[in-house]
């Protein structure tokens, strides 16, 4: 990503994130539930993560108010549109197998440049929560 796109919100069309130069993603999955934190910074919402050999993209539905998503975060709670998350940049990153709930991929990343978290690492989950990750 560049210095000018932030981590939040960045460029998608048509529910999909717009490719970097170069750059081909190669799954995409639904039924995600989204959060992260940064300092007193919080981000949730629920949609579909794309990957690519670049980053991993989490994009929010824009029907995120129906199902168990919409439970979960609902149009009043979810507040971003996107995230990227480059694959350079995570640290710590888990994937865990809880034996009550979903699974999920968990770990932290720094502040892109321009992005509202500067200064403060972010900590993200992908939470698988329409059947699982494969």
């Amino acid at each position: 990503p560049s210095s000018c796109t932030p981590m939040e919100n960045p460029h998608t069309s048509g529910g999909q994130p717009v490719p970097m130069a170069g750059e081909m993603f190669v799954l995409s999955r639904r039924g995600l539930a989204f959060t992260a934190s940064s300092g007193s910074r919080k981000f949730q919402a629920g949609g579909q993560l794309f990957l690519s050999p670049l980053r991993i993209v989490f994009v929010a539905e824009e029907s995120s108010g129906s199902g168990l998503l919409g439970t979960l975060f609902g149009a009043s709670k979810a507040n971003v549109l996107a995230f990227d998350l480059p694959l350079a940049t995570l640290e710590r990153e888990s994937f865990n197998q809880p034996i009550f709930g979903a699974n999920n991929l968990t770990g932290v990343s720094p502040p892109l440049p321009g992005s509202a978290c500067d200064g403060a690492d972010i900590h993200w989950c992908l939470s698988f929560q329409d059947g699982g990750v494969g």
